[in-house]
């Protein structure tokens, strides 16, 4: 088949599992890929993954036909996943968008109750999704290892990544990579950003892990964990920046934000909050503990801090900058337990 053809499907390759050919047109598309062969009995994950059955598929997205990627690793009380890895690089060597899924099973026989299942979209976002298939054993033991391997730095508009037990990382340290939406999940697992990575809307979420970037870039930033820390370096910011923690600390270091009505919004409920934001970034501010003590600060111009009245340690409010110029800029920092301080930079 020819991949630039506007006309062809998604096309797997290097793997030992099958997906027929489909129709584009067709409004909803969903084709499956299954792998293996009998049924297990598979009850105790034991023994390293290195010496596991390997099983790899490997996809391209041809960029005549998708302008988006939506990757997702259902969850299942069926399965015991291994701490996996999905990483997001560019190499421009490729002529096509290439996902790559790495699997390892305990059991061989197990490869036959999972599936790749693929679903085209109308508005070219390619969906691929690995799931178990029924009926299944009483359990599974996989290790899946995902790669997306983009073409160009801006091949695509959006990707979405959604794993459970993956750690995640966005390579940009050799290759800028842009999106316009860049969405990043994960249940038990770190989610990491190197250098140069730009997203118009960027949502990292995990529930049990940490969230560690550097050189991010975006209009509208949103940082979420239950149970981990959010160490994050952004050289640019244009829009918001939301970030929360239940258990864990909060330190955000913003070089320059490009707003005029930004707001930057920082919580957790058991931990410190440190935000370093820009000296040019002139807004009211809002900062609270109920436990630890809270401060506000500017490394070059201190008179342009102008608290409200009443203020203690616990709490302060009021505007950084021109008090007779205000923006509708905002900064509201709040923890439950832990300092917080605010630093114009």
């Amino acid at each position: 088949m020819n991949m630039m053809d506007s006309k062809t499907p998604l096309l797997p390759s290097n793997t030992r599992s099958t997906i027929p050919d489909v129709d584009p047109h067709t409004s909803s598309v969903e084709d499956t890929s299954f792998l293996g062969i009998e049924s297990s009995t598979s009850s105790v994950c034991w023994g390293n993954s290195d010496s596991w059955e390997k099983v790899t598929s490997e996809f391209t997205a041809p960029s005549s036909i998708y302008n988006g990627l939506d990757v997702e690793q259902k969850a299942s009380r069926y399965i015991n996943f291994q701490s996996g890895e999905a990483n997001v690089l560019v190499d421009e060597s490729i002529e096509e968008t290439t996902i790559r899924f790495d699997m390892a099973f305990q059991n061989p026989e197990d490869q036959d109750f999972i599936e790749i299942r693929k679903e085209e979209r109308a508005e070219g976002i390619l969906r691929l999704v690995v799931d178990v298939k029924h009926p299944v054993p009483e359990h599974i033991c996989m290790k899946l290892d995902i790669t997306v391997t983009l073409s160009s730095a801006g091949i695509l508009d959006t990707l979405s990544i959604e794993a459970p037990n993956e750690a995640v990382t966005v390579h940009g340290e050799h290759n800028p990579v842009f999106f316009n939406i860049l969405a990043l999940s994960t249940a038990n697992g770190r989610i990491t950003t190197t250098e140069s990575v730009t997203g118009g809307k960027v949502i990292f979420s995990t529930a049990n892990g940490e969230i560690i970037a550097k050189g991010l870039t975006g209009n509208d930033v949103t940082l979420s964990t239950a149970n981990g820390n959010v160490d994050v370096e952004i050289d640019t910011l244009s829009g918001n920046l939301v970030g929360s923690t239940a258990n864990g600390k909060i330190a955000v270091n913003v070089a320059a934000i490009t707003g005029t009505s930004s707001k930057v919004q920082l919580s957790t409920a058991n931990g410190k909050i440190a935000a370093t934001l820009p000296d040019s970034f002139e807004s009211s501010f809002d900062i609270n503990s109920v436990i630890g003590k809270v401060s506000v600060e500017s490394i070059n111009h201190p008179e342009k801090i102008h608290f409200k009245e009443h203020h203690n340690a616990l709490h302060m409010s009021g505007y950084y900058g021109d008090i007779d110029k205000k923006t509708e800029n905002r900064v509201e920092v709040s923890s439950v337990v832990g300092g917080s301080s605010i630093v114009f930079a």
